[in-house]
């Protein structure tokens, strides 16, 4: 399949107009070929992921983040390591990086929810001014710390940080992937029982103390199920392209138990 169609393909599904005003989705390095007949999708394209696309050679790399937040020119001066990387994907594999993410996260299919789907959440909604948000009830209320791991399980994460505002049992749940946890305030203002997302800072966690509102801090890897469902979108689009998928942060995770904070 011709590249630009193969991706115009998807944008339909994820749409540009989804990206939030400071992200940068879009081609990340190089040119888009005329043919893509072998795809790599992984969640970042760095050092690691540049040495398995060498083996591969990759028509074209899917990922979702973005490989440069920024001014191209500006990053690839100051940053040694994504200028080299750069210059292999270019002038060695003659490959290119493309990237979703915000808009995959906005999308009516997309990140947030399949998160929310994860977690069995019913009646799901997207609140105003919070575009990324999915919210949704439980089918049946759970006590917080029941709660707790059944989020953990579901949403296929090895730990999650609880910050316990008060002990009423869980109904009402707000989420998003990845590193919203300032988000709070919309799930709160929409009388959610608890949130859940992650990267949580200090005066975040305190803020939301004060608040005496439930928080759940989950890895920022949840996200890995951008990959399944690219690579399932990919198929649907055209089953003769070559997919190659990997989750290397499954790597570099440690077993945790639960935690309150």
């Amino acid at each position: 399949m011709n590249s630009q169609k193969l991706i115009r393909m998807i944008w339909k599904k994820y749409p540009k107009k989804g990206q939030e005003t400071w992200d940068r989705c879009g081609l990340q390095i190089g040119k888009l070929k005329s043919e893509t007949k072998r795809v790599m999708v992984c969640l970042d394209y760095d050092s690691q992921m540049c040495e398995k696309a060498k083996a591969i050679k990759p028509d074209l790399i899917i990922t979702h983040h973005p490989f440069i937040f920024g001014t191209r020119m500006a990053i690839l001066n100051s940053d040694e390591y994504k200028s080299r990387v750069t210059a292999i994907t270019e002038n060695d594999l003659h490959s290119c990086v493309y990237s979703f993410h915000t808009c995959f996260d906005n999308a009516r299919y997309g990140m947030n929810e399949i998160l929310a789907h994860r977690l069995n959440l019913e009646n799901i909604y997207i609140p105003d001014n919070c575009p990324s948000m999915r919210i949704g009830n439980l089918q049946h209320e759970m006590p917080l710390d029941e709660f707790t791991q059944y989020a953990i399980d579901s949403l296929g994460v090895t730990y999650g940080l609880l910050v316990e505002g008060n002990s009423r049992p869980i109904n009402k749940v707000g989420i998003i992937g990845g590193g919203a946890s300032r988000d709070y305030i919309f799930a709160q203002k929409e009388k959610c029982d608890i949130y859940i997302s992650g990267d949580m800072a200090h005066h975040t966690r305190r803020d939301i103390l004060e608040r005496h509102f439930n928080y759940l801090d989950i890895p920022h890897e949840v996200e890995r199920v951008f990959i399944k469902q690219i690579v399932k979108d990919i198929k649907s689009l055209d089953s003769s392209i070559e997919i190659f998928s990997f989750d290397h942060e499954i790597e570099a995770q440690v077993v945790c138990k639960k935690t309150k904070i």
